[in-house]
Order: structure tokens, then sequence, then C-alpha cells
């Protein structure tokens, strides 16, 4: 993934969000998980922020981390929250679950 501070990925981060804050009213009026919002994040790269490398070493600082999730939060809370929750999972996951569940899902 590219880093977060390359100007090419943080256009399509920043697009990303405009888009997710352009649907956050939507989803406000009608509430349901937003799948449309959660396909910009994936097309972004910010669902698998905290993947490890192979090496098992962290891809991004925890404050890149923190930085992402507060951005996407601000952008519409609701999903940001949940994209929070997504991170933790993906990390807890990574560190903790035993083979082959870890492979499993990380590969989903």
């Amino acid at each position: 993934m590219a880093a977060l501070n390359d100007p090419a990925h943080a256009s399509c981060v920043e697009g990303a969000l405009e888009a997710v804050a352009a649907g956050a009213a939507e989803r406000d009026r009608h509430p349901r998980f937003p799948d449309e919002a959660f396909a910009e994040l994936r097309a972004a790269g910010l669902l698998a922020l905290t993947l490890p490398r192979p090496d098992g070493e962290r891809v991004i600082s925890h404050a890149d981390e923190w930085h992402a999730v507060r951005s996407v939060a601000r952008a519409d809370g609701s999903v940001g929250r949940i994209y929070d929750g997504h991170l933790n999972a993906v990390e807890r996951l990574a560190v903790a679950a035993a083979e082959p569940l870890r492979s499993e899902e990380l590969d989903a």
C-alpha cells in the first residue's frame, strides 16, 4: 500500500473522504450499514491499514492510524466509529489469531 503521505495516495484518500462526507446526511436519514462508504475506503486502501507486512511489522505508525480514524470520523461520525472497530478487529486478528483463522480472515 502506498504511504499515507504519498501525494497520489493522499489525493485518493481525500476523494474517498469527500464521498463519505457527501453521503453522511442520507445515511443519517435512512440508517443502514454504509456499504458505499466502505467501498470508498477500500478503494483508497484504508481498510488494510493495520495489516502487518510479511515480516510482522506495522505498515503505518499508530499516529497515522489515529489520523486516518479521525479523518474518517470527521467525514461521517458513524462511519468513523465502524471504521475504528474494523481496524481494531484486523489488528487483533493479525496479532492474536491462530492459523488457519488468521489467514482465512485476513485474506478475505
